[in-house]
């Protein structure tokens, strides 16, 4: 029988969950608990008809303050992207606001609450965040949804174990709650949206962490996935034009 993934669970209930071992997860201390209390969740970048979608898994402290996704000064997303040929010069943290208009690129989060690192977030609190996730990916319907850390997508689908780089798996817009999308973006609907919204679902991409506490990846390895992301997307537009004629 074939196991059910958050792509079939659209009307989503964290305890339809499968039944999997506690992950060991170091609550916060008492004083860093009480001090992120005070940090604010950051703003998600969105757009209608995107390219890919980034999902991470929550916002840094340092994120949180300056009001920029992946802010932190030894992460290295943004180097990465700057390489990868998603964009077409180098970026910072500061435009991030920018990436849905400039090169359709969007970004959010699974949990909202600003941590030191995910350690100091509760696996329920992540799998609270998986609804909003979906309702995002249905509202802007991006070709590719890339998860930014592989327990994140391990999390989001349910699964024991996953590998990184391309994923079989499918992420279905049509919403099964009869609610339709819970975003919407202003402006007219263009052709890309149109032949997007007939082909209904997102391709999955899984890449490490972009954090600096992840030791098991260097800056230089994870480049190689951003890289193999635009080589994907590549794929995905080549097969979107083809669909069109």
């Amino acid at each position: 029988m074939k196991r059910k993934t958050c792509v079939e669970l659209m009307n989503f209930n964290p305890e339809l969950l499968p039944n999997k071992p506690a992950r060991r997860t170091r609550a916060p201390a008492p004083d860093l608990e009480e001090k992120t209390k005070s940090y604010k969740p950051l703003e998600d970048v969105l757009g209608k008809s995107l390219l890919v979608l980034f999902i991470g898994i929550n916002p840094g402290l340092r994120s949180s303050e300056v009001g920029h996704h992946f802010a932190g000064h030894t992460n290295h997303f943004w180097p990465c992207l700057s390489e990868s040929g998603l964009v077409n010069k180098k970026l910072t943290y500061a435009d991030d606001k920018s990436l849905a208009k400039d090169y359709r690129l969007g970004l959010t989060n699974l949990a909202g609450r600003p941590t030191r690192n995910a350690a100091g977030l509760t696996i329920d609190e992540q799998k609270m965040g998986i609804p909003g996730a979906l309702a995002k990916i249905r509202a802007s319907k991006p070709l590719i949804v890339c998860f930014v850390g592989k327990g994140n997508y391990e999390l989001f689908s349910g699964k024991r174990k996953c590998e990184l780089g391309e994923q079989e798996d499918r992420i279905f817009w049509d919403s099964t709650d009869g609610k339709g999308d819970v975003f919407e973006f202003e402006g007219e609907e263009d052709p890309l949206e149109k032949t997007r919204r007939n082909k209904g679902y997102s391709s999955v991409f899984v890449m490490p962490s972009t954090s600096g506490l992840v030791s098991h990846y260097q800056k230089k390895d994870k480049v190689l996935f951003f890289q193999a992301l635009k080589r994907f997307l590549d794929k995905q537009l080549q097969a979107e034009e083809h669909d069109k004629t």
